[in-house]
């Protein structure tokens, strides 16, 4: 038995250096990016088109597909997340925005509006505050959470198990705050609407949410002008920030109609409860340096100083969300293996010294 506690230790602790998956969306050039969270390599995952207005993403461990929302084509794209085979396109009839996955794989879809943002109008003309509730493979109809609110939803996060409020969805709007569903209170009916409850204010910037294991929600900001994901305590009440400088991304040249800040939209934890960061950089693609975006991760305590960078005059990035953990490097396989033989060799010569016991003559044991 303590064999296999030994072993079971030491498999956990290589499992936790084993390195994860961060996937990032290019929201006019139409990519997922694929970084790895030790080593900050990236690549290019998958790609669904240019200007095809990626929004949100999110990965469900029940089918291993990553969801990614193209608010231009009004619909979710699922991937194989290991190898980036696309396993299905959803038209959903509206300007989809941001996406998460709930403890019962359910995913949560925004909608922006009834009609894609455009650079001139980046407000839908037809909004509502209404996120959608669909099963995995989206066959079903939906179970609908909404608002009277005449503003479109933008980010949706879920408290994870164990944190505050598990299970509770945080709806991001455009001015009109943040809005939280206990996770209890979605209907059985589809089709039938739950309204959720007001938060806190978020002020006039939309972004992705996340939330903690200690219940703390971050909110990103997706409109120019602004560079802080704000965090929030349990009870609505502004406990702090995380600030992307534009230094951090090189945001330079000229305006172009672009606004200025670096626009940290994207948000999400990771295992160790570090916070991640999409920044958008300036929204004009068509000026020089109109996309210098980055990927950074932060303390969740907030403050200015990343840990660590992954990318800066970058692309766009619009959302963000950690995929699966990946299989342990070749030296942490090859330790693991050396832990194993360890162990067999202990338990071997454990069986052999009870064995010497058994055998020896009365009244004697063997060293």
């Amino acid at each position: 038995m303590r064999t296999f506690a030994i072993i079971g230790v030491l498999a956990i602790g290589l499992i936790t250096q084993a390195r994860a998956d961060i996937f990032a969306t290019g929201y006019f050039t139409g990519d997922i990016y694929r970084f790895n969270e030790q080593t900050a390599a990236r690549s290019v995952f998958a790609s669904v088109g240019s200007f095809s207005g990626l929004a949100g993403v999110a990965y469900n461990p029940f089918n291993n597909q990553l969801y990614v929302s193209a608010q231009n084509l009004e619909s979710v794209f699922a991937y194989n997340a290991d190898t980036g085979a696309n396993v299905g396109v959803y038209n959903l009839g509206f300007a989809t925005a941001g996406l998460s996955v709930d403890a019962n794989g359910k995913v949560y879809v925004a909608r922006f509006g009834d009609d894609p943002p455009t650079q001139m109008n980046p407000q839908p003309s037809s909004a509502a505050l209404q996120v959608y509730v669909y099963n995995p493979d989206f066959v079903a109809a939906p179970q609908i959470i909404s608002a009277n609110l005449p503003v479109g939803a933008a980010g949706v996060g879920i408290a994870p198990i164990g944190a505050p409020n598990a299970g509770s969805a945080y709806i991001s709007s455009a001015g009109f705050g943040i809005y939280r569903v206990p996770g209890t209170s979605l209907p059985s009916v589809p089709n039938t609407s739950v309204v959720p409850s007001f938060f806190a204010n978020q002020g006039p910037s939309i972004g992705q949410i996340a939330v903690g294991l200690d219940g703390r929600v971050y909110a990103g900001s997706a409109i120019g002008a602004v560079n802080d994901v704000t965090i929030y305590n349990t009870s609505g009440a502004a406990v702090g920030s995380i600030t992307v400088d534009e230094s951090l991304v090189n945001t330079i040249g000229g305006t172009g109609g672009s606004s200025p800040g670096t626009s940290p939209g994207g948000v999400t934890v990771d295992v160790n409860g570090d916070i991640i960061v999409a920044v958008f950089g300036r929204n004009n693609p068509f000026e020089t340096q109109g996309q210098n975006g980055g990927l950074f991760k932060f303390s969740p305590n907030g403050g200015s100083v990343p840990l660590q960078t992954f990318a800066t005059d970058f692309a766009a990035l619009s959302a963000v969300t950690i995929g699966p953990t990946a299989v342990p490097e070749p030296a942490s396989v090859g330790l693991l293996l050396v832990a194993s033989a360890s162990a067999m060799v202990y338990n071997q010569r454990r069986r052999r010294r009870t064995l010497d016991v058994t055998v020896s003559p009365p009244g004697k044991m063997l060293a």
